[in-house]
């Protein structure tokens, strides 16, 4: 009867620990599961919360770029100096007073507004870059 007992014993203190180890196991892996679903959905929300604020971002800055050569583009001694570098040829003293006029110009913009690095005149038809501040670009067409 002693064994009976020990062994009766030993037989209900395996099943509970197979039933403990099951349950265990089974809440680890459900918790798993969860935690990483739920650290997956943490990374994406702030994944798209600075997708967004970088877009505000980048359209703040193309808008404020396109704001200064809308300024530069619409001051009349600008046109004026663009206009008749033209239609005067370039050996010409008008051309030569115009793109003199012109680079002081620029050179005003671009200590007014440092975010931009190049400023390129292009004419209408071919896109061949007439005027630059850095004057290595000139005569060139313009490429992306």
């Amino acid at each position: 009867m002693g064994l009976l007992k020990k062994n009766l014993k030993a037989r209900m203190v395996a099943s509970f620990l197979l039933l403990s180890v099951a349950v265990v196991a089974s809440l680890s892996i459900v918790a798993f599961l969860r935690v990483q679903d739920t650290l997956e959905e943490t990374a994406f929300a702030r994944l798209e919360v600075t997708s967004n604020f970088k877009e505000v971002e980048l359209n703040l800055f193309v808008e404020n770029q396109l704001g200064n050569v809308m300024r530069i583009a619409d001051t009349p001694a600008v046109r004026d100096s663009a206009e008749k570098m033209l239609t005067h040829d370039e050996g010409t003293e008008t051309y030569q007073r115009s793109y003199e006029s012109l680079g002081q110009l620029v050179q005003f913009a671009a200590a007014v507004a440092p975010d931009l690095t190049e400023i390129l005149f292009l004419t209408d038809v071919g896109g061949r870059i007439f005027f630059s501040n850095p004057e290595s670009t000139e005569g060139h067409g313009w490429t992306a």
